[in-house]
């Protein structure tokens, strides 16, 4: 734990306060404690979808706080989703569902399908009300699910995760 709050191991917390720790980060410090160098620093693009301006623009504000090396892009639109991540080839892509329609339901599996091919992470936000029924629904494709709120700081550890996984690779 006083490993993953200094920064050394990247790990997110589950909705039921679990911390997960990828193997990545673990053998990046492992690595680390042999004298191996450490990998250079990477930004992490990520692009959020959020129907909202609103909501959208605090997300946006959020996520300049968070002092990550991070290059975000809000958008408001499902199909300037698809083209902001064509065009900035992101990590990671968070998407807002409010509500879990069979066309809803559709639009996600084919934006997982197409990101999965570009190697991107595609994760979804929803609210309380929704957050079994879709977790439940989009299991099936193993796409994690985040509660809207407070999951911002689960995000932040998530998206450190990432970040961590990054250099990692990169290394």
């Amino acid at each position: 734990q006083k490993m993953v709050e200094r920064g050394e191991l990247g790990a997110w917390k589950t909705n039921g306060g679990h911390r997960r720790i990828h193997k990545e980060t673990v053998h990046r410090l492992l690595a680390t404690r042999v004298g191996q160098e450490l990998p250079s620093v990477h930004e992490l693009d990520l692009v959020v979808f959020h129907p909202n301006h609103q909501e959208a623009q605090r997300i946006h504000a959020q996520l300049g706080k968070w002092g990550l090396p991070l290059k975000s892009v809000v958008v408001e639109d499902v199909v300037d989703t698809i083209i902001t991540s064509v065009s900035s080839h992101p990590r990671v892509v968070l998407y807002y569902v409010e509500e879990l329609t069979d066309a809803e339901s559709a639009t996600i599996e084919k934006l997982q399908n197409f990101f999965a091919r570009q190697n991107v992470i595609f994760a979804v936000i929803t609210n309380r009300q929704a957050y079994d029924g879709v977790a439940d629904a989009l299991q099936q494709w193993g796409i994690m699910v985040f509660l809207k709120t407070p999951s911002l700081e689960e995000v932040k550890g998530f998206l450190r995760a990432q970040l961590m996984m990054t250099r990692g690779a990169a290394g």
